[in-house]
């Protein structure tokens, strides 16, 4: 139906099938245990989209799960997709090939494909093993991918050089490239890890030796090298000496991260409280956040001006602008504070509502709920996490995902079936009851 729903509906993909992954925004894509890839939702506009990856441009929009026409026999393990309109998606199957699919425009966005054409299904990119890819949630589009062997390569309409991290001394800058070109750190760098920016403004990326490296915009301290210029190629970090980073996350401006002894910075635009350090200044390297004594964290989270992570102990906690992100209190936050009181494994920071899985399973949503995005029957935004409803399964949850859309959700239960609430222009369920 095309009906918008305040609680989970689930999702009317083929019989008995199990799902391990979803991601999407105005499009939807699921992974089932086996391997395959859905689509549905929004097709963009039906002359040049083809995001659903279903063989043809101008199908139109599709209200259930479809199989993607991939290669024959392909099995997938994630799936990135870009939320401006229109919709481009990157896939890795589980072989580590990368391919690529949407409205192509510029000709930068799928790689070898001509200038400006649509791409309606998966087009492989170049021939290497790819282990991670990670693209920008708005224009303009940036793509960074690393191969199996560790290289870091970089693509997209970026429409400035800096975004792209590809300069060399030799080969000068580049503004955009329908091709992955090598991002040019230091020699020989092995990476394991890379977060794009919501804005494609500026990358962080982690080398196996934990050292972490930033490139892009810079000029509100989102590098976190000590200044407030943009940089060409990657640049050190200026963290505490002798720092191993574990884990990162780019925000729209600002930049999060933890180190392998569990200590949590942040860095870059703090006008709004990002910084999480009781202050509403900005910082040009990265500023220890002021939460509880002695907390050790384990996942961090960066929405486009919020912040949520979870400790070694469970406990979810929450800060920068609270009045799109739903956060506890009604005004920016500029230190962490406690969401809820129990356990949680899992947290997911939206465009304007956040959502959290407990340890028991149990699924919570909080913000923003005008689209229904909050899952509990209701339209009525809160700011404290509240149980997302169903009242034809007792569910408990393992994968959430909103991947920044403001006004869908997507969620899998313990028993891998897939559900989803929120705005119903793409919500793949043909029916509103729950069967």
């Amino acid at each position: 139906s095309t009906v918008s729903t305040s609680s989970p509906v689930l999702v009317s993909g083929p019989a008995g099938v199990s799902w391990s992954f979803v991601a999407g925004v105005l499009s939807s894509f699921a992974i089932t245990t086996t391997g395959l890839l859905y689509s549905w939702g929004q097709n963009n506009n039906t002359t040049s989209g083809g995001a659903l990856g279903q063989g043809g441009v101008g199908t139109g929009n599709i209200s259930s799960p479809v199989l993607v026409s991939g290669p024959a026999g392909a099995s997938w393990s994630l799936v990135s997709v870009n939320s401006s309109n229109p919709d481009y998606v990157m896939g890795i199957t589980t072989t580590y090939k990368l391919y690529g699919w949407g409205n192509n425009v510029n000709g930068n966005a799928i790689p070898y494909n001509p200038l400006g054409a649509a791409v309606s299904s998966p087009v492989q990119v170049g021939s290497s093993s790819w282990s991670a890819v990670s693209m920008s949630e708005n224009t303009p589009l940036v793509v960074n991918a690393i191969t199996s062997d560790g290289k870091l390569f970089a693509w997209g309409s970026a429409s400035n050089p800096i975004r792209l991290g590809t300069y060399s001394a030799t080969g000068g800058t580049v503004a955009q490239s329908g091709i992955p070109i090598l991002v040019s750190g230091p020699a020989a760098t092995s990476w394991s890890a890379v977060s794009t920016g919501a804005g494609g403004g500026h990358t962080l990326a982690i080398t196996s030796t934990g050292q972490l490296y930033a490139w892009g915009l810079g000029t509100i301290g989102q590098l976190g090298n000590l200044g407030t210029v943009s940089i060409l190629s990657p640049v050190l970090v200026s963290g505490p000496a002798s720092t191993s980073w574990a884990s990162i996350s780019a925000g729209y401006s600002h930049s999060l991260a933890t180190s392998t002894t569990g200590q949590l910075y942040a860095w870059g635009a703090g006008t709004l409280g990002q910084i999480g350090n009781l202050g509403i200044t900005n910082a040009s390297s990265p500023v220890l956040v002021s939460g509880p004594a002695s907390t050790s964290w384990s996942f961090v989270a960066a929405g486009a001006d919020v912040a949520l992570a979870v400790t070694n102990a469970s406990l979810a906690y929450g800060w920068g602008n609270n009045l799109t992100n739903g956060l506890p209190y009604s005004t920016y936050l500029s230190t962490p504070v406690q969401i809820g009181t129990s356990s949680w494994t899992s947290v997911s920071a939206g465009g304007s509502f956040s959502v959290g899985i407990l340890a028991n399973g149990s699924l919570y949503a909080w913000g923003l709920n005008g689209g229904y995005q909050l899952g509990n029957a209701t339209a009525t935004n809160t700011f404290s996490p509240t149980l997302v409803t169903n009242y034809a399964y007792k569910n408990t949850y393992t994968y959430i995902d909103q991947s920044g859309s403001g006004g869908n959700g997507g969620y899998i239960d313990t028993q891998g079936r897939l559900w989803a609430s929120g705005n119903g222009s793409a919500p793949g369920n043909l029916t509103t009851t729950a069967a």
